[in-house]
């Protein structure tokens, strides 16, 4: 018995190296691009993970052309992704899987590089799209001065969001750990979607660990801003009006007296919008659109930051991002100053 215990454990010893020698050949295959997203897997996780992201193949061939892997067009991609907590970092989430309304994929790095614009890989399922050749974005020839966002003077101090409850995905999470607005409370996670919202657990400084509407039933509030979109833009549209709407009525029959605000989709930039439809400033806001539709002015309100943090074009200036997607750490005070300049009016 001692033998076959010894034999077993042997081979276990074995295979474990075997799987990081060929985890140590992946990493040093694995392009500069890509390699970000796989930081925090051990040699032994990352074949397991590049081959789960569907990207085992493209590396061991090494398959990359202008920093975008080959990939495939899909109708369902996931952005999110935590700050980092450093001031001048954020964190990249990029998913490269196709999901379904139950399904979510976040992966974390951290940067502390200046400001500069990211391409990140397209998602893969259905029809493959072959990636360009050369680069087919070109950023405005302005300074980062010239797209700095000027945001309103607030006109409501930050007391003014005492009775509020924050609902988000990871932006949200990263307006909560740099830029709290008086004692508001924060229900926002990596991933977050109005598919997922009624499922997914979260916890602040003042509640445990909870279902949104258990919390809801407990806690009443004044206000609830709801900041939902960005990774259910490849998802049917049908689909996210449909979900969206269902969200908000459930919303209103948990706090029947609670002032909801809906926030708009925060674009994103045009080098992580490209070569894809969905993340584009047209497709963005004709789904804002019909969020804003849902506003009645009296008890559901509608806000667009994208008045304020997007170019002429539509898209999230580049002097406030690093990955395209998050505002760095140290610009989320730029976002409280927004909200506290456009509080809702009946």
């Amino acid at each position: 018995m001692k033998k076959r215990y010894f034999a077993l454990g042997a081979a276990i010893l074995v295979c474990g190296v075997m799987l990081a020698g060929f985890g140590a050949f992946l990493r040093e295959r694995l392009p500069e691009e890509n390699a970000f997203l796989y930081e925090d897997h051990s040699l032994i996780a990352l074949p397991f993970g590049l081959l789960a992201d569907g990207r085992l193949d493209d590396v061991l061939a090494g398959a990359v052309v202008d920093g975008t892997a080959t990939s495939e067009a899909t109708d369902g991609t996931v952005v999110d992704a935590l700050p980092d907590d450093t001031e001048t970092s954020v964190v990249t989430d990029v998913t490269t899987q196709p999901v379904s309304e139950s399904e979510t994929i976040d992966d974390q790095t951290q940067d502390t590089t200046a400001p500069q614009d990211t391409t990140i890989p397209s998602a893969s399922s259905g029809e493959t799209t072959a990636p360009p050749t050369e680069p087919d974005v070109t950023e405005p020839s302005v300074s980062l001065e010239e797209l700095y966002p000027v945001v309103p003077e607030p006109v409501v101090g930050p007391e003014y969001f005492d009775d509020a409850l924050f609902i988000g995905d990871s932006r949200v999470c990263g307006l909560r750990d740099y830029a709290r607005l008086g004692d508001a409370d924060y229900f926002c996670d990596v991933g977050m979607t109005i598919f997922n919202i009624w499922e997914t657990k979260c916890y602040d400084y003042d509640f445990y660990l909870t279902l949104l509407s258990d919390h809801l039933q407990r806690v009443k509030y004044g206000k609830l801003y709801v900041a939902l979109g960005i990774n259910e833009c490849g998802f049917p549209t049908e689909n996210f009006m449909s979900e969206y709407q269902r969200m908000i009525k459930k919303l209103r029959e948990l706090q029947p007296d609670a002032t909801i605000v809906l926030q708009g989709i925060m674009s994103v930039t045009r080098g992580y919008a490209r070569s894809l439809p969905y993340f584009q400033p047209d497709h963005i806001a004709m789904l804002n659109e019909f969020i804003a539709s849902l506003a009645d002015g009296e008890q559901i309100f509608y806000i667009d930051p994208n008045e304020v943090f997007t170019d002429p074009e539509g898209f999230l200036l580049m002097s406030i991002t690093k990955d395209g997607c998050h505002l760095y750490a140290k610009e989320h005070p730029l976002w409280s100053q927004w909200l506290q300049s456009c509080p809702p009016i009946s």
